[in-house]
């Protein structure tokens, strides 16, 4: 591969027809969450003209590489001399470029051409989106020759396409591939970018395939090895899609193929076109229970944030349309003389613990148990975290490879962590399902959001970090981070010049959201509408339309369980 590739702006909101035409300049609005339904919108491009220049036909070839989704990139080959169309591979990979920053095509000599672009992220052949670091470009050199007609054609480029934001927001659906908890009791999410033209079929061979690296170890598939699909596509007629897999299927026993269900089924309902999942083997029904197990996914942690009452100094329930917005928890003492800075909540029960002052964790205050306990002793730690298995996660800034777990009737124990030895841990929080941990890390001066997959042991003890993968790099600081939903964080930091809520899939492009003056916490119980956000004076903001709206006064510590 010599270059990458990226295209210009498209305004995905008419119906094409004719050439397509691809502004280079203009602000971008973020396209993914409005993305169309499949087969809305179709990119028509304009086939190569008699006497095109090299730099028209590149032109041609980008706009024809964009519609490639409609017409299986008819178009695009044709810009091609007949040999390169025969092997080059668009779906090797997609590169997205901002739109803020246009193209520049330049022929730098007779038959050679180049483009260079600022690349927001790239997209591999399996559909794993990766973000670029802040102001990368890259150069796509295209050599060019004269065929028979003497009409220039492309002979030498890379394989893959180069898709603008919206472009690639219109086009290409973010689909969770769903995988399995070692103890078989969640789903957990894998995200990943199709086509939205046949996306069924690409979600289904990517679940056939397996999760992500680096989520090796912590889910698993029940699905044998090997199995495939026995038909080309997966078929969709009248909401129903037919999954027909080859006979390695029938080696899962009656417990797997519920599991094996539940998987097909919570990745491809969640697709517009499909209602019902009919699954066959070798075209033979195939006997798999429907209930029987409790298998869920993307966990409820109810609606109400435990807050910090600065006045009264206790923590309590924050209803905004209640007479009294904010509920005492029962039998909770004050806990102002423990300096609070941070407040972790259990999932089952588990007794509430705080970071009081910088150096200790503590369980919070109770009349049955006035004295808190000190689970853990060090200085400068992050903001405590509660798993699903009842473990309290956090360790200190001054990281050495280690972070640590405790429950409040256990010793403390060590989780390696040898990929953040070295670094400066700001904050990290465990996601709902308990198979990754979200960190914010500091290395060399350089801020990263990084989400690790979690290695634990049979009964769910955690023994350590395993590789990960970063999901923001555009800020420049950052001091929070929350799990938004199964696949979202929501992170508090600075990418231009204001302290801000930044939102983004784990793997996909983040979303910037509108400023609250002063913020300097966040918190969120299922979805991007139910987020919180905490100021110095000690207001309260909750998502309102497209920004937020004040609903509270003198708290701080707005917290959900996890």
């Amino acid at each position: 591969m010599r270059g990458r590739w990226v295209l210009a702006v498209l305004t995905a909101a008419a119906l094409l027809t004719g050439c397509v035409s691809f502004p280079e300049s203009g602000p971008v609005t973020r396209g993914i969450e409005g993305a169309p339904e499949p087969e809305a919108i179709s990119l028509v491009a304009e086939e190569p003209q008699p006497g095109d220049s090299p730099e028209q036909i590149v032109r041609g070839f980008l706009a024809g590489a964009a519609a490639g989704t409609t017409d299986d990139f008819t178009v695009a080959r044709q810009y091609l001399t007949e040999p390169t169309a025969e092997v080059w591979s668009p779906s090797a990979q997609v590169t997205v470029y901002s739109g803020a920053n246009p193209f520049e095509v330049t022929e730098t000599g007779e038959g050679q051409v180049e483009v260079t672009v600022t690349v927001s992220g790239t997209v591999d052949g399996t559909g794993v989106y990766t973000p670029a670091p802040v102001e990368t470009s890259a150069t796509l050199e295209f050599e060019l020759r004269q065929d028979e007609r003497q009409q220039w054609r492309i002979d030498e480029l890379s394989d893959g396409v180069l898709l603008s934001e919206v472009i690639f927001g219109s086009q290409y659906r973010q689909i969770p591939l769903y995988f399995l908890t070692p103890d078989a009791t969640m789903l957990v999410p894998d995200t990943r970018w199709y086509p939205q033209r046949n996306a069924p079929t690409a979600a289904m061979r990517g679940l056939l395939a397996g999760p992500v690296e680096w989520l090796d170890g912590a889910v698993f598939s029940a699905i044998p090895a090997e199995t495939a699909l026995s038909f080309a596509a997966v078929t969709v007629s009248a909401g129903t899609a037919q999954v027909d897999l080859t006979p390695e299927a029938f080696a899962a026993d009656a417990t797997a193929r519920q599991l094996i269900r539940r998987q097909v089924e919570q990745t491809l309902l969640g697709l517009p076109q499909v209602q019902r999942v009919e699954i066959t083997v070798d075209g033979v029904a195939w006997d798999s229970p429907v209930d029987g197990l409790d298998v869920t996914h993307d966990p409820a942690v109810g609606r109400s944030p435990v807050v910090l009452d600065v006045e009264q100094e206790v923590l309590g329930s924050f209803n905004e349309m209640a007479t009294e917005p904010i509920t005492p928890l029962p039998d909770v003492l004050p806990v102002a003389e423990l300096q609070p800075q941070a407040l972790a909540i259990g999932y089952d029960g588990e007794p509430p613990v705080m970071l009081a002052g910088t150096d200790h964790l503590v369980t919070v205050p109770t009349e049955a148990a006035p004295e808190p306990v000190v689970l853990a002793q060090f200085p400068d730690l992050v903001a405590p975290s509660y798993d699903r298995h009842g473990w309290v996660w956090t360790g200190p800034a001054a990281n050495t490879g280690e972070l640590l777990v405790v429950r409040a009737t256990e010793e403390v124990r060590p989780v390696s962590a040898e990929l953040l030895a070295d670094a400066e841990l700001l904050h990290a929080r465990v996601s709902r399902d308990g198979t990754r941990l979200a960190v914010i890390v500091r290395i060399d001066g350089v801020v990263s959001v990084e989400v690790h997959a979690v290695i634990r042991d049979e009964a769910g003890v955690p023994l350590r970090l395993s590789q990960g993968v970063q999901v923001v790099r555009q800020l420049r600081e950052a001091s929070t981070l929350v799990w938004v939903d199964e696949q979202h964080l929501a992170v508090l930091g600075v990418s231009g010049t204001t302290n801000s809520v930044h939102l983004t899939p784990i793997g996909g492009l983040t979303q910037q959201l509108p400023t609250v003056p002063e913020v300097v916490d966040i918190a969120s119980a299922r979805g991007a509408r139910e987020m919180y956000a905490s100021t110095e004076e000690g207001d309260l903001y909750a998502r309102s339309g497209l920004g937020w709206r004040k609903v509270g006064e003198g708290i701080a510590l707005p917290t959900f369980p996890g």
